[in-house]
């Protein structure tokens, strides 16, 4: 009988945990859970992206989700630009192209270019 009302007052919920370089999670939605990566504050900056809280749980506490490029005025390839995951099928969708070389993490973090 306590274990039920222990489980009631402490519901089990799992919580997505993030990794550097890796895809947002937590409390991230639109194009934050979309395109966001968890990066460091000073990494975003450098990259003039837009970061939340709580999208990278798990990590450190100066690593955020950071946004690069759609409406935030920057576009880190030049042209109608922003950071994207490569699995996802936005840039095509739009499209557009990948050039490498302009967003942070690895490989399967590209910047898309329409």
């Amino acid at each position: 009988m306590h274990f039920y009302y222990l489980l009631a007052l402490f519901p089990l919920a799992a919580v997505a945990q993030t990794e550097v370089n890796g895809q947002c999670a937590g409390v991230a939605s639109g194009f934050y859970q979309q395109d966001g990566i968890c990066i460091t504050i000073s990494e975003c900056d450098s990259y003039h992206g837009s970061y939340i809280n709580n999208g990278c749980p798990g990590t450190a506490d100066d690593v955020k989700c950071c946004v690069i490029g759609h409406a935030l005025g920057t576009n880190p390839c030049g042209g109608d630009s922003a950071c994207v995951w490569t699995f996802d099928s936005v840039c095509s969708d739009a499209g557009g192209h990948f050039e490498t070389g302009y967003c942070p993490g690895g490989s399967d973090y590209e910047c898309c270019i329409v």
